[in-house]
């Protein structure tokens, strides 16, 4: 999943395109919500991430949500780029939480 803002300016787009190695998902076209840039081009991004789904709160007045369907196990890590521009990250704060159902089992390949 890929989050943009600046490129598109005035948008908030979520790009999940090649959020699964599975067949069987379909992909989905972007998802966009309106997000003026500040004057001082600082987005502020809230990302949770709930197995399955992703949802992106931005500067406190936007929200964005959408579900991907990882295929692999190790598909538990979230990274931090830039595409064509530079960023400066001012902060980074992550929490584990614990589940309150047991991990689904991966499908095995045939």
């Amino acid at each position: 999943m890929n989050v943009f803002h600046g490129k598109f300016p005035d948008f908030l787009l979520i790009d999940t395109t090649q959020s699964s190695l599975r067949t069987d998902v379909s992909s989905r076209p972007l998802e966009n919500a309106p997000l003026p840039l500040r004057e001082d081009h600082i987005v502020e991004l809230r990302i949770f991430i709930d197995r399955s789904m992703i949802d992106v709160f931005a500067d406190s007045q936007q929200f964005a949500a959408v579900r991907v369907c990882p295929e692999r196990e190790d598909s538990r890590g979230v990274s931090i780029f830039a595409k064509g521009d530079r960023i400066t990250l001012l902060s980074l704060e992550c929490w584990q939480m614990n589940a309150i159902s047991p991990e689904p089992k991966f499908r095995e390949e045939d």
